[in-house]
């Protein structure tokens, strides 16, 4: 019976110092490995988390800008104005449109796409020859008469701006250049709407004591003018200012 107590401490012993020496190869080795492992596998996920986050956070701002976008999207008339709304469509020189505005149009920045016209002070955009330009001037009288109301007569208005540069060439100018005009119309009746076609008449003199005759009746001889006045049974030459 000792002999065979004696051999099973022996293998106990042996089985402790094989637990020992397992615990010790744990320690010494497998758990700094698992540690190591263990610490790049913490690194690798903080990485992505912060990848992730930064993605997320990139993901946000350009859903909020374009939800800013669509909202931006809705035109809205500021308060106290009312109205219609006229498309601010573009049109080619030779009367074909070059932009419409419609859905799916491209648009770049700051371009105009509606406005909003008050029809309690209404303009007429003319386009003067570059021969009469020169003496068009701001705060001219100016007579407009609309095609469309040529039974109501014409309308008072004045030169509000004078374009500084030629109007683009086009097809049916000839090469002749236009400057573009700006006249007010003063009091314009309520049946007047955008788009409407008129001529002008703008008054770049006015003569009050002037006499006017038909040009058939005026003679020029080396820059002086004349007139022939009836007499009795004759006529008489008189020289006149122009």
């Amino acid at each position: 019976q000792l002999e065979a107590d004696l051999f099973a401490v022996d293998r106990y012993r042996n089985q402790l110092d094989l637990a020992r020496q397992k615990l010790r190869v744990l320690e010494n080795q497998t758990k700094p490995k698992e540690i190591i492992g263990f610490d790049s596998e913490i690194l690798a996920a903080q990485a992505e988390l912060s990848s992730a986050e930064k993605a997320r956070d990139l993901e946000v701002a350009a859903l909020e800008d374009i939800l800013d976008q669509l909202d931006k999207c809705t035109i809205r008339v500021p308060e106290g104005l009312s109205g219609q709304v006229v498309y601010a469509n573009i049109f080619s020189s030779r009367g074909g449109s070059e932009w419409v505005l419609e859905e799916g149009a491209t648009v770049r920045e700051r371009q105009v796409l509606v406005r909003l016209p008050n029809l309690q002070k209404m303009q007429v955009y003319a386009k003067v020859n570059e021969a009469q330009i020169a003496a068009v001037r701001e705060n001219m009288p100016v007579e407009v008469q609309v095609d469309a109301m040529r039974q109501a007569g014409s309308f008072g208005g004045h030169v509000t701006k004078v374009n500084p540069y030629a109007e683009p060439e086009s097809w049916t100018s000839g090469g002749v250049r236009r400057y573009g005009v700006y006249v007010e119309l003063q009091d314009p009746p309520s049946s007047i709407r955008p788009g409407m076609n008129a001529s002008v008449s703008i008054e770049t003199r006015y003569e009050p004591a002037a006499l006017q005759i038909p040009v058939q009746a005026l003679a020029e001889q080396q820059g002086v003018y004349y007139v022939a006045v009836k007499s009795g049974e004759s006529f008489e030459t008189r020289v006149v200012e122009v």
